[in-house]
């Protein structure tokens, strides 16, 4: 009977002629699945088939999904059907000849990819290909079906269409910007959401594209369609909750900002522009990569304003006529250069000539750019537009306004004057009086554009072919305009002229005209060569009798050829006197007169004066604008709101105010703009503030008291829109700015912001009322606002600083739970309970912090006695909570029951019952509650993400978690496993990309196991466990675990019982599972208790989790490595050691039998076919864990100290059990580890060998092998064991090669420490044959680029001793130079330059082998560097350095012994002088120089003693005057030329040399492109140059040229830097803080001399805090004179005087500078709060980073502030080691800058909170990775290079000789008296040496010490030592272990301490 139907409907579909019937049964064939069976014959699909080209369109629509379905179930003839209908539509689409039939294809196409998902899968690829180029040129309808068809693709093909996904991604964000009212917008949502679910989407579009949340954000404030927002609200969902840092880092480096638009051509090209996959590589990797320098690009053009705040802003009134000029020019500026704004280009420009015309001179700082902008706008219309006249017309106007300014754009102007581009008469009249104005105001500046003006007016004549020919009148007057420049041009205007006057072809007019012209112009220029053509012209025109005034005309002409021919002209008068003698010609006196006068000889040419320039200077028109009276009345009624206020009319009375504003303001540039602004109303929104300001200052007292309270009540009003408000808000912080504070109170201002959502300034207006009153309600508001704020750090330190400074305030649980803390809260409101406070918000508060603490057991017996009870009120209150712990207990019954009292319509009741519905298998019902929770989702706050708003969040992570739920209806509903991979793909992207928190996995996980069983996800919920251990959550940890090991047992029972079908692999595992289960239980089989309480934990396991014994039984019973290692580091990381260990050695060895591995024989072990690689990659890790906490020390501290002590603290107290543990030895010695005995060693280094053989690719067990066999040598080397050669082979061979395999397979690039370790072995070892071998055969295994980070410490050994090492080091130097020359060419040569001739000539011989392969790139490093050295030091500051040497050494060591050749040495260099600058110095000083010489020379020859004595005194007044001089002349040089300096710099451009410090290898270098020849001198005391050069991509990179300093230093001072970063970015705590230190690069151009990149927009603290003062006329040094006034003998005082006097002064000022300095110059508060949070981390960091590297002199003039990010840079890092320390007067006692100024800077809570977190953090960090800092700490310690001048004893000079002649100390002692002008005469030795070598004395001057010394050297040792100490918290008592807490508290208390800071010298401004 089925059978009969089908084939009717059949029949029916086929040949009924109706085609109405025809639609109709197959639309019953489609509806009817259950007949399915019947109708997927062959033949009834072979006659479906024959409906595909049907003459009605529905009727294909509809078979192709009856036929999609059919083929799905009998693919075996559905198939090849599907196929002869596919591929016919395909070739349609792509040979389709217009959009109707393209639309037709595309829709036939989408139903059969929905219809056969399965089946299309394979032709996915080939469609995608061919539809998605189709969407950049589609019309809106087309557009969509495409994006409808692309949805269904990505659907059934998501892997096959990879390719095609960075394209489709950019068209899609390109029809969502075209915003939510286009047609197009709702397919392309769809297809984002699909793309996002089933593509591999998720998350990184928006770092493809960061404007695209911006643009989905415009899409969900619309709410008019429905349908619309819900869709945008699921591909938010879909794209998932993106971690705001990560997003906000892609808004500041991405290629956008939420203001980027996306065109269709940029779309087109995106593919090869975004690679997404390649950017997501590039995120991955970002954390390896922290040591890039890239800080020395110029950042961008300097700006005046930054938003509505001047830049450099510093705190006085900055409303001014400027001001607004700089604001309203800026704004109209903006939209005049807005190409899509062209409807408002006509009034901006207007507005702008008008606002100048009133400006006069002020405005001449604005007319580049405005003209710049006028041609822009220019530029946006068509040659025959009506508007080009106008713009013409306004550049008229600049020029006459400001003629000088303009001048460089004069020939950019004359392109106005195309003969092709003529446009209409009007735009030619305007043109032409441009003209005018250019050719007056420019005179012979205009000369060399004559023939284009000439061409152009000519051009204009000839098509003139009006009636009145004005025009051409015009273009006649502009060529007597142009005048005498016509010279030399007279073919291109004569014969045009003389064209006109013919009367038949033209008016009386245009011939008059011409005729005045010719007249002017032959007056004007020669035109002889045409005076034959001139006169028969003008006689022809007199034969046609013209009217008396041409006649005339006629003669004037005649009457100038005359004149200008003299005698010439007699030959033209027999001609013009027969023409005066016919009728009708008058005679002409003037004519008569010239002919008497020519005949007479007495004729004179006449001469018109000649065009000269009227440029005028800057500010020739000294008038100023007049300020006009605002008028009260028009005002007034202007801020009357009315009296009742909607949002509408809100909005329209601040658009009226905003205008009347604008009209009333005083200042004419604001005026100016009042009539645009109604149009355009974001013009008026911008300039609101400063027409308020305007207008406010000039009312009186009384009526700002009125504006003001109508604001407020306005405010108040709660129908004002969110708009309204936040106007309000911007204007009360414009005007706080600038001093004039709007009289409303700052808490109610503080509501408003509550209400705007805009937390910063909630923030900022709360901690001013916290300064001036400290409460517990602010306190409060605080803590919530930094939570909201995502700042947790300054969250909790609000808390710290209130237990600190304000002890009045208790603690209360309130305060608790907003910091997270339950445990804390947990305990106060139970002991509030107990003392009978149990209100029912205490017990709901119980039930929150229990339930935030996951403590299941608890919260249930809690829910059982509620339950119990008859009080409804609290059932209804514990409703909410009750639903989630029921949900996360698998309770459905109890959550039923609490969803019946949740409150109907809310999303949180949808969104449950959802849950239950799914979980129930109601999908129908699920989706329809779906629905309605995404309705309730507040889209508002979920805008506001780009803030760090943890509410704004929450939101986005509601989307993700509804649009997760629809996927995993889809996923159980029975779709393709295919699809169901792609699902989990997209989820575990989503997890990847958010938040890494441990409550936001959890609800996560709990939604993602109603489609995956957690022992299916293994590694999720894994790493859900991990997370929760790290971050101190114990509880979820168990309980992760817990749920793993219940779910395992219960699908292990269920295999075993045959309820489920699975894998092989899982069935031996159940097997294995009840065999040991059987095994465990049986010998307690009798007793039925045991039983029952196996059963009951079972029951219960979801409610409570498992007790730790069941967890240890279970953990035995698992089948999951994984699972187990997980618990056994939970209970190492609980303090559970002893424990965990034995069960790891059992479970071990358990596993090792399972897999056939024997330990003791590791080698032999060979995988069978059966070991799982996952097994045998996790029995590595047991082994390497072993080892580890075998080696910890942990054990026998019997839980003192233990990990788990504060493991409820997150990040905090916690050890970092994923590095090696090193033990603190007390013994003295190079190195200070302690590992075990040999036994002890043995077992350690057995285990580590066997996880490096069960994982041969496994960095971290063969990076801790070698360290470990490395760290037993430094043992032996500690007890004073000689290394014997047995002891290489055990130890050192396999640390070497640990090391080398190391660095092969460290995958993220951080191999510094093991390849610093390794050289440090094979330079120290390498007389071991065994070692030295062993090197030699690895070298050739490691990659090239491996060695590059280490490039300066294998340059410290190409002096070494052994010649086999020497000849090692010279081949690998090669390699590198060979494959690599930009990274080792500068540093080579430093060595070449160097003091040893050793490693000069060493260094040598490896450049000639790099000269082979890359000759020309040797060539221009050699030149540029030397060019580069030269200007370091002019060859007058190379003498003045010399003589101050000289004279400071003469008295300071009683000795000529290197006086006399030093001052020597300089005359040999002037009697060569290369360059002009040194030729100018020799002319200019050169008597001066003679005659000192002639002194010297006489010193020299003198043989007697005594006389030679007195022969030295003399000198010294010759070398006085010219020294005079000299500094004389460098105290007024501010720059320099290199022409003059090093002109051969010059000649290099378009190198192959890469800009210095910005080569990474594997990518294309930036080259030298050029060198600006202009150089900087600053004027601070080493005189650094500053010097810019081009690089290849455009951009200008700038740098510091110092001289007097060995740059290698800080070149190692970066490079420890370097590691830093990343190990900061490695480490998930400080990565999400964003700590790293700033950097810069420094490159060594010689020993003396270098380069520093410039960090760009930086101040220093000492020039921002000065000019901050100056602005206010305060004194710089106001606190050191007030601590003077109070002490003024300070130098004299005791330590408790000076602290009197101290805190005397700081109690006297007030210390806010730096802070008042960060608020002024931010544009709003959002922006400063991101830099105050910037400026506090980057300080902790590096005050850290510092004391680790004991670096001092941290003056403010050394401390550096980005103005743009806040963040801390700090300079002049020579001061390392803790060497100001150690300095005999003014020691630094303090570890780093931390005075007061830097405190108040900070906020409210000073070191509290993000300082103190950011602080702990990082020295946790450095701590744990303590190895990887000693390793390259140690290789800076040890460097032979390094001079360690400041640390060295007195005793070591080299340069103390014991026979120099000295004389006695009388003598020297009144010679003392007479130190010349800028000596210093107590200067030491060593500074004289280093002054020596800087001053280019040369080698021979200069004696280099033994660089032996440091082999024994005791200051070394005791370096390395310390900072060992520190990195183990020993460092204040070697003792006492400090927790990096403790140690950072100790830190604080010594920088802030008084006394440490009163002994310091006054330049280190102790008192800021």
């Amino acid at each position: 009977m089925a059978s009969e139907v089908v084939q009717q409907l059949l029949s029916a579909a086929v040949v009924d002629v109706d085609r109405d019937m025809r639609l109709t049964a197959v639309q019953m064939l489609e509806k009817v699945t259950a007949l399915g069976c019947h109708m997927c014959k062959a033949q009834n699909i072979q006659d479906l088939a024959m409906l595909a080209n049907d003459e009605v369109f529905e009727v294909r629509l509809a078979v192709l999904a009856v036929i999609g379905r059919l083929a799905n179930m009998n693919p075996l003839h559905g198939a090849p059907s599907l196929r002869r209908v596919m591929m016919p539509l395909v070739t349609e689409l792509q040979y389709a000849t217009n959009n109707h039939k393209r639309e037709e294809c595309v829709q036939l196409l989408t139903a059969l990819v929905r219809a056969a998902d399965g089946y299309a899968q394979i032709y996915a690829g080939t469609i995608c290909k061919m539809i998605v180029p189709l969407i950049d040129t589609a019309p809106p309808q087309l557009a969509t079906k495409l994006f409808d068809a692309v949805t269904a693709l990505v659907r059934v093909g998501s892997c096959d269409l990879e390719p095609y996904y960075d394209g489709l991604l950019a068209r899609i964000v390109c029809a969502l910007s075209e915003g939510p009212r286009a047609p197009k917008c709702l397919a392309a949502l769809k297809a984002l959401s699909s793309c996002a679910s089933y593509g591999n989407m998720a998350v990184t579009p928006y770092t493809d594209f960061p404007q695209l949340f911006g643009i989905l954000s415009a899409i969900l404030k619309d709410e008019s369609n429905p349908q619309m927002h819900a869709e945008a609200l699921r591909a938010v969902g879909a794209l998932g909750a993106i971690d705001p840092r990560r997003f906000k880092n892609a808004l500041v480096g991405g290629t956008g900002g939420s203001d980027v638009t996306v065109n269709s051509s940029t779309a087109a090209s995106a593919s090869s522009k975004i690679g997404r996959r390649r950017e997501r590589d590039l995120y991955r990797h970002s954390r390896v990569q922290s040591h890039k320098i890239t800080v020395f690009r110029s950042e961008g053009p300097e700006t005046k304003l930054a938003g509505s705040i001047p830049e450099r802003y510093d705190g006085t009134e900055f409303t001014t006529d400027a001001y607004f000029a700089d604001i309203a020019v800026d704004e109209l500026l903006g939209i005049l250069n807005d190409a899509a704004n062209t409807k408002q280009h006509l009034k901006a420009a207007q507005a702008l000539t008008s606002m100048f015309v009133s400006l006069k001179a002020s405005a001449e700082p604005y007319i580049e750019r405005s003209l710049e902008a006028i041609r822009a706008a220019m530029s946006c219309t068509t040659s025959e537009s009506a508007h080009r006249d106008f713009y013409i017309k306004r550049i008229q106007q600049l020029v006459e306004i400001a003629p000088q300014i303009l001048l460089p754009h004069l020939p950019s102007l004359c392109e106005l004057f195309s003969a092709e581009d003529l446009g209409c008469s009007r735009q030619q009249t305007m043109t032409i009086e441009l003209l005018n104005t250019l050719v007056t105001e420019f005179g012979s500046y205009f000369g060399r554009h004559t023939p284009t003006a000439v061409s152009y007016l000519i051009a204009v004549i000839d098509q003139d072919d009006s009636e009145s020919r004005a025009v051409t009148r015009k273009a006649l007057s502009a060529l007597q305009t142009l005048g005498w420049l016509l010279d030399d041009h007279h073919g291109l205007f004569v014969p045009r002229l003389l064209a006109l006057l013919d009367p038949a072809a033209n008016t009386d007019p245009v011939v008059a005209a011409s005729l005045e012209c010719l007249e002017v112009l032959i007056t004007a220029v020669n035109c002889s060569t045409f005076a034959s053509h001139i006169a028969l012209t003008l006689v022809r025109l007199l034969q046609s009798v013209p009217a008396i005034e041409i006649q005339e005309s006629v003669f004037d002409v005649l009457c100038a050829l005359m004149e200008q021919l003299q005698e010439q002209f007699m030959r033209f008068m027999p001609t013009i006197a027969a023409m005066l003698r016919r009728p009708g010609i008058s005679s002409n006196v003037r004519y008569e007169r010239n002919i008497a006068l020519l005949l007479d000889g007495r004729l004179v040419a006449k001469e018109l004066p000649r065009l000269t320039p009227t440029v005028r200077t800057a500010g020739h028109n000294t008038g100023t604008a007049s300020r006009q009276a605002v008028d009260l009345v028009q005002l007034r009624r202007a801020w009357n709101p009315g009296p009742h206020m909607t949002e509408d009319s809100s909005i329209r009375w601040l658009d009226s105010l905003t205008h009347v504003l604008l009209q009333q303001s005083p200042h004419v540039s604001l005026r100016a703009c009042s009539e645009l602004a109604m149009p355009h109303t974001q013009l008026g929104h911008n300039l609101f503030n400063a027409a308020f300001v305007s207008c406010w200052k000039a009312l009186n007292g009384e009526h700002q008291q009125e504006i003001a309270a109508l604001l407020q009540n306005m405010a108040s009003n709660e129908n004002v829109p969110t708009a309204v408000l936040q106007k309000i808000l911007h204007l009360a912080e414009y005007m706080e700015r600038d001093n004039e504070h709007l009289p409303i109170d700052r808490t109610l201002i503080a509501s408003y912001a509550t209400r705007c959502h805009a937390l910063a300034k909630e923030l900022h207006y709360t901690e001013a009322a916290w300064s001036q009153d400290a409460n517990y309600e602010t306190m409060i508001k605080l803590i919530e606002l930094n939570q909201s704020l995502d700042l947790r750090d300054s969250a909790i330190g609000v808390l710290d600083y209130v237990h600190k400074e304000h002890s009045g305030i208790e603690d209360t649980a309130e305060c608790f739970m907003r910091l997270q803390r339950w445990d804390d809260a947990l305990a106060l409101y139970r002991r509030q309970a107990k003392e009978g406070d149990l209100t029912h918000e205490n017990t709901m508060q119980q039930i929150r912090c229990l339930f935030e603490l996951s403590d299941w057991g608890t919260l249930v017996q809690m829910y059982n006695q509620i339950e119990d009870s008859d009080d409804r009120d609290l059932h209804q209150m514990a409703a909410r909570l009750g639903v989630r712990m029921a949900w996360a207990t698998a309770d459905t019954n109890r959550m039923k029951s609490h969803l019946a009292r949740l409150p109907a319509n809310t999303g949180e009741k949808s969104y449950y019952t959802a849950l239950l519905a799914v979980h129930q298998g109601r999908a129908s019902e699920a989706a329809e509650h779906i629905a309605e929770a995404r309705k309730a989702i507040n889209f508002r706050q979920l805008l506001y993400i780009t803030h760090s708003d943890i509410h704004g969040y929450s939101q986005m992570f509601q989307c993700q978690l509804l649009t997760e739920l629809e996927e995993i209806i889809e996923y159980k509903s029975g779709c393709s496993p295919e699809r169901q991979r792609c699902l989990v793909r997209a989820w575990d992207a989503r997890l990847g990309g958010m938040q890494q928190e441990v409550a936001i996995w959890q609800r996560a996980l709990r939604l993602r196991s109603l489609a995956l069983r957690p022992i299916h996800d293994v590694d999720t919920w894994v790493e859900l466990s991990n997370m929760s251990r790290r971050s101190g959550d114990m509880n979820v940890a168990k309980a992760a675990i817990s749920r793993l090991l219940n779910d395992e047992a219960e699908y292990l029972d269920e295999i075993n019982r045959g309820a489920v079908i699975a894998s092989a692999q899982f069935q031996a595992q159940a097997r294995e599972y009840a065999r040991l289960k059987d095994e465990m239980l049986l010998p307690s089989m009798a007793s039925s208790a045991v039983l029952a309480a196996e059963m009951a934990w079972k029951g219960d396991m979801h409610q409570s989790g498992m007790p730790s014994e069941h967890l240890d039984r279970e953990v035995r019973l698992s089948q999951q490595p994984a699972v187990v290692y997980t618990y056994l580091k939970y209970k190492w990381a609980k303090g559970e050691c002893a424990d965990a260990l034995n069960i790891l050695q059992w479970y071990a060895q358990d596993l090792s039998d399972r897999l056939g591995f024997d330990a003791r024989n590791p080698d032999a072990f060979r995988a069978s076919s059966t070991a799982s690689a996952s097994d045998i990659s996790m029995l590595a890790r047991l082994y390497y864990r072993q080892a580890e906490w075998m080696g910890s020390g942990q054990l026998r501290a019997a839980g003192e100290g233990a990990p788990g002590a504060n493991a409820r603290e997150p990040e905090t107290h916690r050890s970092n059990t994923d590095e090696l543990e090193t033990r603190l030895a007390q013994e003295e010695g190079p190195v200070f580890y302690k590992t075990e005995n040999d036994d002890a060693d043995g077992s350690i280094l057995e285990s580590y060998r066997v996880a490096t053989v069960l994982d041969r690719k496994w960095y971290k067990a063969w990076h801790a092998l070698a360290l470990r066999h490395y760290l037993v040598v430094q043992r032996y080397e500690l007890t004073k064991v000689h290394i014997t050669n047995d002891i290489a082979e055990r130890h050192l061979v396999p640390a070497i090669h640990g090391f080398f395999r190391a660095v092969q397979l460290s995958k993220d690039n951080i191999t510094q420490q093991d390849t610093l370790r390794l050289l440090s072995v094979w330079f120290k070892y390498s007389h071991i044959e065994s070692v030295a071998q062993t090197v030699q055969d690895k070298l050739g295994q490691v990659r090239t680029r491996t060695w590059l980070q280490v490039i300066p410490q294998i340059l410290a050994q190409m002096s070494i001793t052994s010649p086999r090492v020497r000849q090692q080091v010279q081949k690998l130097l090669i390699r590198i130079g060979e494959q690599y020359p930009q990274a080792i060419l500068f540093p080579l040569y430093v060595v070449v330059r160097s003091d040893s001739k050793v490693r000069a000539r060493a260094a040598r011989e490896v450049l000639e082998s790099i000269y082979d392969e890359h000759a020309k790139l040797v060539r221009e490093t050699e030149g540029v560097s030397r060019e580069l050295i030269r200007t370091t030091m002019l060859v007058s500051e190379q003498w003045q350095e010399a003589m101050v040497a000289a004279h400071a050494y003469y008295y300071a060591n009683q000795s000529d012994k290197r006086v006399l050749p030093m001052l020597k040495a300089m005359h040999e260099t002037a009697r060569h002088p290369e360059t002009p600058y040194e030729h100018h110095f020799v002319q200019t000083y050169g008597q001066y120089i003679a005659a000192a010489e002639a002194a010297l020379d006489e010193c020299l020859a003198e043989t007697d003693p005594e006389r030679k004595w007195d022969l030295l005194d003399a000198i010294w007044a010759p070398y006085n005057r010219l020294s005079q001089r000299i500094v004389k002349e460098l105290a007024t040089l501010e720059s320099v030329s290199f022409k003059n300096t090093a002109p051969a710099l010059l000649k290099y451009r378009d190198l192959k040399l890469a800009i210095p410090g910005t080569y990474a290898p594997g990518e294309d270098p930036v080259t030298i492109q050029a060198i600006d020849p202009q150089v900087k001198i600053h004027t601070t005391k080493q005189r650094p140059r500053q010097m810019n050069m081009v690089g290849s991509d455009g951009k200008q990179y700038v740098f510091l040229i110092k001289g007097r300093e060995d740059l290698r230093q800080d070149e190692r001072v970066m490079q420890v830097f370097g590691l830093v970063n990343s190990l900061l970015a490695r480490d998930k705590g400080t990565a999400r803080r964003s700590l790293a230190i700033e950097r810069f690069p420094a490159v060594p151009l010689s020993p003396n001399s270098g380069l520093i990149g410039f960090y760009p927009n930086c101040s220093s603290i000492d020039k921002l805090v000065r000019c901050y003062r100056q602005a206010r006329s305060v004194p710089g040094d106001l606190e050191q004179r007030l601590s003077h006034q109070f002490t003024p003998n300070w130098d004299s005082l005791t330590l408790m005087q000076k602290v009197e006097s101290f805190e005397y002064a700081q109690a006297n000022t007030s210390g806010d500078d730096l802070q008042r300095i960060m608020w002024y110059r931010s544009p709003n508060s959002e922006e400063w709060l991101a830099r105050r949070t910037n400026y506090t981390r980057s300080l902790a960091v590096m005050s850290m980073a510092g004391y680790i590297l004991g670096l001092g002199d941290r003056h403010p003039n050394n401390v550096l502030i980005h103005e743009r990010t806040g963040k801390v840079v700090h300079i002049d890092l020579g001061d390392c080691f803790e060497s100001a320390a150690q300095r005999d007067r003014f020691p630094e006692k303090v570890p780093f800058r931390l005075t007061r100024m830097l405190i108040k800077a900070m906020g409210v809570t000073g070191i509290e909170g993000a300082f103190r977190r950011s602080a702990y953090h990082t020295i946790r960090v450095l701590r744990a990775n303590r190895d990887s800092m000693m390793a390259v700490l140690e290789a800076f310690v040890f460097d032979p290079l390094m001079t360690w001048v400041s640390i060295r004893e007195p005793d070591e000079d080299p340069d103390r000789a014991p026979d120099t002649q000295q004389r006695p100390r009388q003598q020297c002692d009144n010679l003392m008296a007479h130190s010349m002008a800028g000596g210093n005469s107590a200067a030491g030795s060593t500074w004289v040496r280093q002054v020596a070598r800087i001053g280019g004395l040369g080698a021979s001057t200069y004696v280099a010490p033994n660089r032996k010394w440091q082999d024994g050297n005791s200051k070394a040792l005791a370096i390395v030592k310390r900072i060992h100490d520190k990195l183990v918290g020993c460092d204040f008592d070697r003792s006492v272990r400090l927790g990096e807490n403790k140690q950072v508290e100790k830190l604080i208390q010594q920088a802030t301490s008084v006394d440490n800071l009163v002994v310091l010298y006054s330049g280190w401004v102790p008192h800021w």
